[in-house]
């Protein structure tokens, strides 16, 4: 699909030459294309806690306050003109929630009990579990800074 849309010299929703699988996947899953926009999926709240600041960040964020979902039942119905028909869109989120279920894409989150919880003496920086290639380190970095760990 992208290729096509390429092909064809229709620009990015934000006009750019090449589509990627991001923007269509958003494209086709947005209930406002079947003419339902919905408003109030989420709100600000209170900081969430976190064990210590992910790397690289600050400890205090700028913006003291996390996303939090809100429940369906809440959200907020807009009718706006569709620009597909709505079977068309139901066939295409099938399409798509099949797609996921066979999807055989490497699964997320944690698949070590002590993921994350190990930290570096060093740096501070916690421990994740990578598969990849074992690298030497230089005499100044740290084993993680090479994307692998001995915890496999």
């Amino acid at each position: 699909m992208t290729r096509r849309l390429s092909q064809l010299g229709i620009p990015s929703p934000r006009g750019y030459a090449r589509w990627t699988r991001e923007t269509v996947h958003k494209i086709v899953s947005n209930p406002a294309y079947a003419g339902k926009a919905i408003f109030g999926r989420t709100y600000r709240g209170p900081l969430r806690p976190k064990l210590r600041p992910a790397f690289g960040q600050p400890a205090f964020p700028r913006r003291g306050t996390s996303v939090y979902k809100v429940p369906e039942e809440d959200w907020i119905l807009i009718q706006v003109p569709p620009l597909v028909s709505p079977g068309a869109f139901e066939a295409t989120r099938e399409q798509l929630k099949e797609n996921g279920d066979r999807s055989r894409a490497r699964q997320r989150g944690t698949k070590h009990l002590l993921q994350g919880l190990l930290v570096c003496g060093k740096c501070g920086y916690a421990y994740l579990h990578y598969q990849a290639i074992k690298v030497s380190p230089g005499k100044d970095h740290c084993l993680h800074t090479y994307a692998y760990n001995y915890l496999s």
